[in-house]
Order: C-alpha cells, then structure tokens, then sequence
C-alpha cells in the first residue's frame, strides 16, 4: 500500500505544477500567476476594428500588401467565369468602383443563368427584409415593425432605381443603416448577380408598352 506521505507528496507535486505552469486554481487572484511556459495564455492581437498604434493612421485592420498574387485561381459560381481567372486588384469587381467614382455597370453579362443565381441568392439573404417583390415588406419587417425600427428600403423607389450598380453592391457588401454587411456570407459575383435580378425586378415593376417586344404588344391591348 501506498503511503500516506507518498499520497501528500503527489499532491503538493501537482499544486505546484499547476502553480508554476500558470494554471492558477483560484480564480480571484490581485497578481498575474507565474508563467514558467505562457503558452497561449498571453497572446499580443487586437481585436477587429480595433485602434492601434504601430501603423500611422491607427488601423489595426490592413489591406493586403499592394502588389500581391493570389496562390490559384479563383473560382466561381458561374460558367461564364469558369475559364476567366479574375484579377483580385480589379475595383470594380471587388469594390464597386470605377476610379473614384461608384461603377454604373454591372461586370456580370445579362443572362438567364445569371438572372436565375441572383434570385436564387436574393430569396435566400435578402427577401426576408425587401420581400420577393422588393418593396421593403419582408417577414423581418412585419415582424418588428413595433419596435421603432427603420423600414427596409423599397427596392423600386427612384432613388434606388437610379442608384449606380456599384453602390447598391458595396451596400450589400458593408450594410447601411440598420442591414448588416453581407460580403462575408455572398460571393463577390454573386452580389452582382442578385444586382442583375433586383433591376429584373424594378423593370418589372416600373416597364411600360414601350419595353414590350413590338411584334407581341398586340396581346397586352
């Protein structure tokens, strides 16, 4: 049998291991423990978005290093992409931009397979606010709308029917207001895809005669 100074010395041994290791088994305590080996317990970061002070302008978030190559191509969803490997310093695509100045072009073509991904990935992340139609009267809303909250926007509105392609992507990317950025749950062509259907949409909502194809006016009159 074992004895019972052996037991006690077993013990005290783990107690200070578990001391000098800086596991401390007090939580309450006024001084740091001793950390013979840190480990993990101390880890120099910041926090996203925070303040720093080793860059000039304080951001601790940084852009990648000018100039750098991505490692593979990139992929996307689209066919029409899938022998296109795209530049990851093209702003438009990315960014929305065209100079200093918001794209009014749309970098995906007009198609119907495009057309179908954007309504696809518009009812799945965005009809839950601006429903199916786009006239801001998603389920969300209807559900909050006693809480003070701000409306989602009307999709067909002039002001967003006249906004730039560009602009309504970098809305979708970082948010406004009170609808969150989406850039990290939607890829950056299927962004532009869900801008192709929301025009689908606006046109649907605001065509007159005139859009419709001369030879089959006949059957609206």
């Amino acid at each position: 049998m074992i004895g019972k100074a052996k037991i006690a010395t077993f013990f005290i041994a783990i107690v200070l291991v578990g001391l000098l290791s800086g596991c401390s088994l007090v939580k309450s305590y006024r001084q740091p423990p001793l950390q013979i080996i840190p480990d993990m317990d101390d880890q120099p970061k910041y926090k996203p978005q925070a303040e720093g002070s080793f860059f000039a302008d304080r951001r601790t978030s940084r852009l990648p290093v000018p100039g750098t190559v991505p490692h593979g191509k990139k992929k996307t969803n689209f066919a029409f992409y899938a022998d296109k490997e795209i530049n990851r310093d093209d702003e438009t695509f990315y960014n929305g931009k065209a100079g200093d100045y918001w794209s009014q072009d749309n970098p995906l073509p007009m198609s119907a397979e495009i057309l179908k991904r954007g309504q696809e990935r518009y009812n799945i992340t965005c009809a839950n606010c601006h429903d199916r139609a786009g006239t801001g009267q998603g389920i969300v809303f209807v559900r909050a709308q006693n809480l003070g909250q701000l409306p989602p926007t009307n999709l067909h509105d002039d002001r967003i029917r006249t906004m730039p392609d560009g602009q309504i992507f970098n809305t979708i990317t970082n948010g406004i207001r009170n609808m969150s950025g989406l850039g990290h749950q939607i890829a950056p062509e299927d962004r532009w895809a869900i801008i192709r259907y929301i025009r689908a949409l606006q046109r649907s909502q605001n065509a007159t005669i005139n859009d419709v194809p001369v030879e089959q006016q006949g059957n609206l009159k």
